[in-house]
């Protein structure tokens, strides 16, 4: 019996290891940009900048992207404030084959966000930015769908509820 709650002790600590040692702190597991230090040990580099110029891929590779619904038109929206007025920035049109930046008049679904995260956003913490700018009301949408509708289309997300702070 002493045997069996040593190894099942063993196995516990072994499996709690493996997951510091394969994940970082944003659900987001290591790339061959990690980096062995000496003494064995796995550190995370930091995240690679999400820019205008690379968000569209940023985006594209995205586990929530390619779960969008494939018969919707989807708009991301930046915004800023200047002068007290909201200014209206990039737009990029997502759906589950990728992003690219453009502009949908008859979008179903508008996503806005505050173009201040831009400058916090790596491609490793889109849920972490996602969230906070979501606690601090940064980010909204507007749609031409009920509640109901939208519901149903997105359905396919819940698994990423977490990621929006829900």
């Amino acid at each position: 019996m002493k045997k069996l709650l040593i190894i099942l002790i063993v196995v516990v600590l072994v499996a709690i290891g493996s997951y510091f040692t394969f994940f970082n702190g944003n659900d987001v597991p290591l790339s061959e940009n990690s980096q062995m230090v000496v003494g064995g040990s796995v550190y995370a580099q930091p995240g690679n900048p999400v820019t205008y110029d690379n968000i569209a891929s940023q985006l594209s590779n995205n586990a929530i992207i390619k779960d969008l619904p494939d018969d919707m038109g989807i708009m991301f929206r930046f915004y800023s404030f200047e002068g007290g007025s909201r200014v209206w920035g990039k737009s990029y049109i997502l759906k589950p084959s990728g992003a690219h930046e453009g502009y949908l008049a008859d979008a179903d679904l508008i996503i806005y966000l505050d173009s201040k995260y831009l400058s916090s956003w790596t491609d490793r913490n889109f849920c972490s930015v996602v969230s906070t700018a979501n606690r601090n009301g940064d980010l909204g949408y507007e749609s031409s769908l009920s509640e109901i509708k939208l519901a149903w289309k997105f359905r396919s997300l819940m698994k990423h509820k977490s990621c929006f702070g829900y």
